[in-house]
């Protein structure tokens, strides 16, 4: 059965990380995860809890374009793992993000077996089990997801709702030609893996607003504008 995305993602104190100790000596080198992201107060720290319960933070990386939120700010000082600050006056260039993504996978795949990576709002989720331990048992060379997106309605409710656009390849122990969005690549396999994705960008109304709001403060790319990639 698939999880109740309700219990990853509305927690108590989601923000508070607590380091789990033992996962060093079982997990060094197998598995990195990743992401990158800009002024994102609110699902960052949703972001680190759940990885965090299945990656030591050394090998949990954040890839910071620029956050002049301070609340984001705040939060990335006392990020657990890894965080490199990048500099670029486009928001949603997506030509840009594409190969920043490309060159830290192939990157990280020189220090581990398989690298993840992953939007902030996006939670991968095994139908069964952990993803530690479906990480550990891995052995194809990419996986790609079940994609479903997770929406509030107007009475504060979440849906849960099947979407093929979240399908993605994103569990690899071989670099991964995508396509802008990360949704298509070349190694793209076949079938899809008994991992679930779920996309969370609506899951919260007021914050979906308030996160278009503060965008509207940046330079768009204006190809991303143009094909509302932005959205």
């Amino acid at each position: 059965s698939l999880a109740d995305p309700a219990s990853v993602v509305r927690p108590a104190g989601c923000k508070n990380y607590q380091r789990h100790e033992g996962l060093v000596e079982s997990a060094m080198n197998r598995c990195a995860v990743f992401t990158l992201s800009k002024d994102d107060r609110f699902f960052l720290p949703i972001w680190t809890r759940y990885y965090s319960q299945h990656f030591d933070p050394d090998d949990m990386y954040v890839l910071d374009h620029d956050s002049q939120d301070p609340e984001t700010r705040e939060f990335l000082s006392s990020f657990p793992g890894h965080v490199r600050h990048l500099n670029h006056d486009l928001l949603f260039d997506h030509e840009w993000l594409l190969q920043t993504v490309k060159a830290m996978q192939n990157e990280l795949l020189g220090r581990y077996e398989y690298v993840l990576f992953t939007d902030a709002d996006e939670l991968i989720i095994p139908v069964d089990g952990s993803l530690r331990a479906f990480i550990e048992g891995a052995a194809d060379p990419s996986y790609r997801v079940i994609g479903y997106d997770v929406v509030e309605d107007r009475r504060g409710s979440l849906g849960v709702y099947r979407c093929a656009f979240w399908d993605k390849t994103l569990l690899s122990r071989v670099p991964l030609s995508w396509v802008y969005g990360y949704h298509t690549c070349a190694e793209q396999p076949e079938e899809l893996s008994p991992l679930v994705l779920y996309h969370l960008h609506r899951i919260s109304y007021a914050e979906a607003w308030s996160q278009n709001l503060r965008r509207k403060r940046y330079q768009m790319d204006p190809v991303a504008v143009a094909n509302l990639f932005s959205m």
